[in-house]
């Protein structure tokens, strides 16, 4: 069989698809995830950690350095922050939605609605924010926020 042959091949045409189809059958435990899925199961853990109040994994989550602008157009630092959460009701439900985040490699900005729900499920506020994210020795870290209530009409 000669080499202009082989490369004419269905058989070499399959070899050469083959990778990409395993690449695309693996399942997402095998693959490296992109920074948005990463960045997901980031904003999942805070929302919980917030809720739960634990300090801790939120210590894990925003970085020493941290500011932001609140929903009242404060410049807040991640003390201020974690002092607001302490004060925050448990009882309330949190979720996201609208998503977006542009990954620009060691930084990402991530972009979303939030939904808070009393008990009963009546929204009692939403707003949309952003979350700046730094890459440090492979760790996502909130090192910038702002939050701007949405109001109805």
């Amino acid at each position: 069989m000669t080499l202009r042959a082989l490369t004419a091949s269905p058989l070499r045409r399959a070899l050469i698809a083959l990778p990409f189809v395993v690449t695309l059958a693996l399942p997402a435990a095998l693959r490296a995830a992109t920074t948005e899925e990463v960045l997901r199961a980031v904003e999942d853990q805070r929302r919980e950690a917030i809720r739960i109040r634990d300090f801790g994994t939120l210590g894990r989550i925003y970085a020493p350095e941290f500011v932001a602008v609140d929903g009242n157009g404060r410049v807040i630092d991640r003390t201020q922050l974690f002092q607001m959460f302490a004060k925050g009701s448990s009882a309330q439900k949190f979720s996201t939605d609208e998503i977006k985040v542009l990954d620009l490699g060691e930084t990402a900005i991530f972009i979303g609605r939030l939904v808070a729900r009393a008990p009963t499920g009546d929204i009692t506020f939403t707003s949309r924010f952003s979350h700046v994210f730094v890459k440090r020795e492979g760790v996502w870290w909130c090192v910038s926020g702002q939050s701007t209530p949405i109001v109805e009409p």
